[in-house]
């Protein structure tokens, strides 16, 4: 399968077992990725001819031409690099993102499925950090009555949000630890491309610490 051509291994081998372990709404992501590698390249090739100088014109590419954020780039260049090699290693699948990602019960679209498939599959956290994170989505959940959306990534409904912390008697560590959470699913949901605006804007929190 060496001398296969990029797509047509990206299709028959690599993508049916990604299948199996992520997410349609991840596969989704990844069939966009590999079809900007598609315009890229402008042809099929053999997968051999993908290598570092080729991965390093893609990504010039991507943030040139498609003016990409660092982040959106170097989720391309992971699931590229990670085709192209699948085919000289073991049976074993390759560490990449799109055999690593997890998945959610969630609804997709909920700040939960976010979590629990896309953050989750970038950033390694420790059971007990995974547990506070879910407790903070959780309070924003009963905050609005239903379970927080990427739609709700926006500065009014945040402010919203801190100022009824505000009001609630909440010490100012906990309302800080309730905003980092969101802020930090908001950039990276900013850096996947699933919402359009940076977490800017949001109010300063106008309690003092308690001593």
């Amino acid at each position: 399968m060496i001398d296969a051509t990029f797509f047509r291994y990206w299709f028959d081998v690599f993508k049916p077992e990604a299948a199996e372990r992520i997410n349609h709404g991840t596969m989704r992501d990844y069939d966009r990725f590999i079809g900007d590698f598609a315009t890229f390249t402008g042809r099929d090739l053999p997968i051999g001819e993908v290598d570092d100088a080729k991965l390093r014109a893609f990504g010039d590419w991507l943030g040139g031409h498609l003016s990409l954020s660092s982040c959106a780039v170097t989720n391309r260049l992971r699931l590229v690099r990670a085709v192209a090699r699948h085919p000289r290693q073991s049976e074993a699948p390759p560490e990449a993102p799109a055999v690593a990602a997890l998945t959610s019960d969630a609804p997709p679209g909920t700040l939960l499925h976010l979590f629990e498939t896309s953050y989750l599959t970038e950033n390694r956290l420790a059971d007990r950090t995974c547990k506070a994170y879910r407790i903070q989505l959780a309070d924003f959940a009963r905050h609005l009555g239903r379970l927080p959306t990427l739609d709700d990534l926006n500065r009014q409904t945040i402010n919203t949000y801190l100022a009824a912390l505000e009001t609630s008697g909440r010490s100012l560590v906990t309302i800080k630890g309730r905003w980092n959470v969101l802020r930090l699913l908001w950039r990276h949901a900013w850096n996947a491309e699933l919402v359009a605006d940076l977490p800017r804007g949001i109010r300063k929190l106008k309690i003092k610490p308690t001593i």
